[in-house]
């Protein structure tokens, strides 16, 4: 196992693995930098310990076009910079870990991987990237998927943490107490998944496909939108999503917080695939927002008394939204006299409150980046 005790500086590569399962440690207070790669490796199965410093245009580099283990472990004293990414590994299938303990920067990338989606990461120390603090591309689907837990901080001007390609395994993502991930695009998801906070998210949340699994135990300072699937969007106690919560296609849950919360419908109406079911609504604290694209009869604004009529059915002209408080089924009803069938969008708990007051029309136009 070498160990690096000198500084090294001025070549293409600082340091080069001459074979598979080798592992590597840089030493305390040991500067390693170059002018590509700070350190390089394609060899399968390769290891790296750093307690010093790594700097080049990437800090370190794996490519192996080949199965084995990865692991990349940043002790607390380890600082790994880059011009274009701090940790970089593709081509690879088999696992990889990342710990860090230290900080890993980059001006494009924090940490990106581009192989297979066996790939967990456990940041106690600092993570950013002027781009993406972690970006995770599949190539090929492993056994586990991806993890990412974040007790420190995982920063970037655009995307913390982005996940492409789907292969309908469940991404999960931890956020603990005291810990931030701050970014306008927090966290980015085509892969299904499960995201649980119990720190602090800066910024939007989206995802794309699959069956997610969002609960939040503290705050989201931004808005959440999971896209086609039957998701599960959960707010415990006195947490707080401070934004808009949007289901978009499927048939979704949202539970509730004590905090006001505040939820979106813009997809199209179908009362088989595109019912939401909502727990825990209080009335004249949480909010209902209808996107007027979607809900063409209905004039902008608070939505007036008229407009709102409780019971199994409309009664005149302009009674579009129908809610049967009795079962909880809040219907939308485009001819506004029940001629026509009316379409249910919404299941709250039978017997709870809701008023025209609770409800804005509107055009609610995300600024996701996608």
């Amino acid at each position: 196992m070498p160990v690096q005790k000198l500084n090294v500086s001025g070549g293409p590569i600082g340091i080069t693995y001459s074979g598979p399962f080798e592992t590597w440690t840089i030493a305390k207070g040991v500067s390693v930098s170059a002018t590509d790669a700070g350190v390089l490796s394609e060899f399968a199965s390769s290891t790296l310990v750093n307690k010093g410093s790594v700097a080049g245009h990437d800090g370190v580099y794996f490519d192996p076009d080949a199965f084995g283990e990865y692991f990349v472990r940043n002790t607390k004293s380890g600082k790994i910079n880059a011009e274009n990414i701090g940790i970089f590994v593709e081509d690879f299938s088999g696992p990889l870990s990342v710990s860090n303990k230290g900080k890993i920067t980059g001006d494009v990338t924090g940490i990106k991987s581009d192989g297979s989606s066996d790939v967990s990461i456990e940041n106690k120390g600092r993570i950013f990237g002027e781009y993406e603090g972690i970006e995770i591309d599949f190539q090929s689907m492993g056994s586990t998927g991806v993890s990412i837990d974040n007790y420190a901080s995982i920063r970037s001007l655009e995307y913390a943490i982005a996940l492409d390609d789907y292969y309908g395994q469940t991404a999960k993502i931890m956020n603990a107490k005291g810990a931030t991930i701050k970014a306008p695009q927090a966290i980015y998801s085509d892969e299904q998944l499960k995201l649980t906070n119990e720190g602090k998210i800066k910024g939007d949340v989206f995802t794309y496909d699959g069956n997610d699994r969002i609960i939040n135990k503290m705050k989201i300072v931004g808005d959440v939108r999971v896209g086609e699937g039957d998701d599960t969007i959960k707010n415990k106690g006195d947490a707080r999503t401070t934004g808009l919560m949007d289901g978009q296609d499927g048939n979704d849950t949202f539970v509730l917080g004590n905090k006001t919360d505040k939820i979106l419908f813009d997809s199209a109406l179908d009362a088989a695939t595109n019912v939401d079911r909502i727990k825990k609504f209080e009335s004249g604290d949480d909010r209902l927002y209808l996107d007027e694209d979607f809900f063409l009869m209905l004039s902008t604004g608070k939505v007036k008394g008229s407009e709102f009529h409780k019971g199994k059915s409309a009664k005149d002209a302009d009674d579009y939204l129908v809610y049967h408080q009795k079962t909880g089924a809040l219907y939308y009803d485009a001819d506004g006299s029940g001629i026509a069938n009316k379409t249910k969008f919404a299941q709250f708990d039978a017997g709870t409150k809701l008023t025209a007051s609770d409800i804005r029309v509107g055009e609610y136009t995300f600024d996701f980046f996608v």
